[in-house]
C-alpha cells in the first residue's frame, strides 16, 4: 500500500492531484528521516565544531517537514493557508539544510545524502504549493 493509495481511499475531496498530495507526503517523511540521521552523523564527526550550522539546518528542516507531511496526511482542505504557509517554511527548510550540506557532501556521505533528500522535498513540496496557488 502506498501514500497515494491510502489518500485515494480517503472520503474528502481534493482540489489538487492526489499524485503531488503523495508525493509531497513521501518527500517530506523520507527528509526527516535522513535530517534527522544527518543531524546525528555531523556530531560524531572528527570536525564537530565546523558541523554546527548543519546540524542545526538539519533539525529544522527535519522538524518542518515532520510537521508538514503529518499535516498533508489529514487532508484537511479548510486549513489551506495553514497548509500553503507549513509548505512555504518546510521549502526554506529545505533549502536552508541543502544549503549547510553542501560544503560537506565531499567528504560526509551523509551530508551529500541529506542535500539530496532536502533538494527533492524541496521540489515535491514546490509541486504542490503551486498548484494549490
Amino acid at each position: 500500500m502506498s501514500t497515494l493509495d491510502v489518500i485515494r481511499s480517503a472520503p474528502q475531496q481534493l482540489t489538487v492531484d492526489a499524485a503531488l498530495v503523495a508525493a509531497a507526503i513521501d518527500a517530506a517523511t523520507a527528509c526527516t528521516v535522513v535530517c534527522t540521521a544527518c543531524a546525528s552523523a555531523c556530531l560524531s564527526e572528527s570536525d564537530v565544531e565546523g558541523m554546527a550550522t548543519c546540524v542545526r539546518d538539519d533539525l529544522d528542516c527535519a522538524d518542518l517537514c515532520g510537521v508538514t507531511a503529518r499535516h498533508l496526511a489529514r487532508l484537511n482542505a479548510s486549513d489551506r493557508q495553514l497548509t500553503t504557509s507549513l509548505l512555504a517554511a518546510c521549502i526554506e527548510a529545505c533549502v536552508q539544510c541543502a544549503a549547510s550540506c553542501a560544503p560537506h557532501r565531499e567528504h560526509h556521505e551523509h551530508c551529500r545524502l541529506c542535500e539530496e533528500a532536502a533538494l527533492r522535498c524541496e521540489q515535491a513540496c514546490q509541486a504542490l504549493l503551486d498548484a494549490l496557488r
